[in-house]
């Protein structure tokens, strides 16, 4: 099942009293936004507030100490940063304070299912096989 923040796109009408006739004048439409929940999986669905993204799940981390300043700091700060399906680390700061992985959808905000580190990686919704895993 997946969750998703929810944009619904409201148009506003002001309506305005000008001598014997009514005018109408539109505004541009405007967003109202819901909250995203998110499936702690050890504390079940939650608001989005209770939550901080780590960052991209699966990332090997490297010895600092073998790296040059370049290598270390395209570890740091450049991600793939892809259009779609993205396996993200989450941490449930206000909640059990457990860190656990899930896939989220970066274009539409759905989230797909939620699993602990370390753990087999579930595919992501709508495919068959992950790519560039070779599983």
């Amino acid at each position: 099942m997946c969750h998703t923040l929810v944009l619904q796109y409201q148009w506003h009408h002001e309506y305005t009293k000008t001598g014997a006739a009514n005018a109408v004048s539109e505004r541009q439409p405007y967003k109202i936004y819901s909250m995203l929940y998110i499936p702690c999986p050890h504390c079940g669905l939650r608001n989005e507030t209770e939550f901080h993204y780590g960052a991209e799940a699966g990332v090997a981390y490297p010895d600092p100490n073998t790296l040059a300043d370049s290598e270390w700091a395209k570890y740091l700060h450049i991600r793939a940063n892809p259009k779609g399906w993205l396996a993200e680390r989450w941490v449930h700061f206000a909640g059990c304070g457990k860190w656990f992985n899930l896939w989220r959808n970066t274009v539409t905000h759905e989230i797909g299912p939620a699993y602990l580190p370390f753990t087999k990686q579930p595919k992501a919704p709508g495919t068959t096989v992950q790519e560039g895993s070779g599983k």
